[in-house]
C-alpha cells in the first residue's frame, strides 16, 4: 500500500483557493437563485466544441520502485519525488515552439448538453526522483550487473546517487485519456458577458511516459511507452467572457499505475512504480461551433 504524504499541494498554501472551493461546495443552489435568468450563459453551450491549454504543478506521494534486469532485481520502497516546472521566460511560454516544453494540460471536448462535456487530454507532467535520499531496499544486484553495489540486501538502507540510480519521466508523465465533465453556473454579471461557474469531472486514460532511467551509471532507452493508466478527478472554477473565451483554474487528484517502464532497449530490463497524485492547473480556453453542426432549440437566444 502506497502511504499519501506529497509535499504541500498549492491549495493548502493558497487559504484563499480553499475558502472558495468551500464556499461553492455549500452554496451552488442559493447563488444560481440568486441569480436565475432566461439566458445564463449555458443556453448556448450545447452542439459546441472547445479547445484549451495551459500549465501545472504537480505533487506526488512517495512510491516503492522496482528495478529489474540481468543480474538484479531490487526494490526501493516509499522514494520521494518531485515535479520540474520550466523557469517562467517569454522564448518558452509565449514561443508556439517551445510550448511543450514545460509542464502543460491539452484539452479538446464537446458539449453534449448545456451542462455536460466529454473531452479528449494530453497532462504533460514532469515526474523527478530526489537524488541523495535514504531508502529502504530489499533484493539482489551479481557482480554481473555491478561489482560496486553487488549484494544482497534485505531492508538494507540505501543512499540513491546518481550513480546507483537516475530516475525521471520528465519527457515527461504524459497521461492521455479522456474526462466527462459537469458545468454548472455559480454567478454572472448583468448582462451575462462574465460568468463565473462551477466545474468538476472525473477521467481516465493511458500513461505515456519518456522515462530517462540510468542503473548502476549506464544510460537507459529513454523512449516514449505506453507504461501504465491513470485515474483522476477535479474540481474547479471556471469564468466566461462573453461567448466563446473562458479561463478555467482546477485541482485534480488522482491514481497512477506503471507496471511496465521502458528503462532499456533489452525488454529484460524494466521498472514498475505506483503512486497518487495532485495537480494544480490553469488553462485559458476558446469554445466553437462547427457549420452543420445544428444546436438544441435550447440554445436560440431569447
Amino acid at each position: 500500500m502506497v502511504n499519501f504524504v506529497p509535499p504541500k499541494p498549492f491549495f493548502m498554501k493558497s487559504p484563499f483557493l480553499l475558502v472558495i472551493s468551500l464556499f461553492i461546495l455549500t452554496n451552488i443552489s442559493p447563488l444560481n437563485a440568486q441569480n436565475s435568468s432566461p439566458w445564463d450563459g449555458s443556453q448556448f453551450r450545447k452542439g459546441q466544441f472547445f479547445i484549451s491549454w495551459g500549465y501545472n504543478r504537480a505533487q506526488y506521494s512517495p512510491s516503492d520502485i522496482h528495478l529489474w534486469g540481468p543480474g538484479y532485481d531490487f526494490t526501493l520502497y516509499d522514494v520521494l519525488s518531485s515535479d520540474r516546472p520550466e523557469n517562467f521566460a517569454t522564448r518558452t511560454y509565449l514561443n508556439p515552439a517551445h510550448l511543450a516544453i514545460p509542464q502543460y494540460n491539452f484539452k479538446m471536448g464537446y458539449y453534449l448538453t448545456e451542462k455536460i462535456s466529454v473531452s479528449i487530454l494530453d497532462d504533460h507532467m514532469k515526474y523527478v526522483m530526489r537524488n541523495w535520499q535514504a531508502v529502504r531496499m530489499t533484493g539482489n544486484i551479481d557482480t554481473t550487473a555491478s561489482e560496486i553495489y553487488a549484494g544482497h540486501y534485505q531492508d538494507s538502507i540505501m543512499v540513491l546517487s546518481r550513480q546507483f540510480l537516475y530516475f525521471e519521466h520528465t519527457n515527461g508523465l504524459n497521461l492521455v485519456g479522456v474526462e466527462i465533465d459537469f458545468l454548472d453556473s455559480l454567478w454572472a454579471s448583468r448582462k451575462h458577458k462574465i460568468r463565473l461557474n462551477m466545474e468538476m469531472g472525473l477521467g481516465a486514460g493511458l500513461l505515456v511516459p519518456r522515462s530517462d532511467v540510468a542503473v548502476f551509471d549506464k544510460q537507459g532507452a529513454n523512449i516514449f511507452h505506453v507504461a501504465g493508466f491513470g485515474l483522476s478527478g477535479h474540481l474547479g472554477l471556471r469564468f466566461d467572457l462573453g461567448k466563446h473565451f473562458f479561463f478555467r483554474f482546477s485541482m485534480k487528484a488522482g491514481y497512477i499505475g506503471l507496471p511496465d517502464i521502458y528503462t532499456y532497449a533489452d525488454r529484460s530490463h524494466g521498472a514498475s512504480q505506483h503512486f497518487m497524485f495532485i495537480q494544480e492547473y490553469g488553462q485559458l480556453g476558446y469554445c466553437f461551433r462547427i457549420k452543420g453542426i445544428p444546436r438544441s432549440a435550447s440554445g436560440k437566444n431569447k
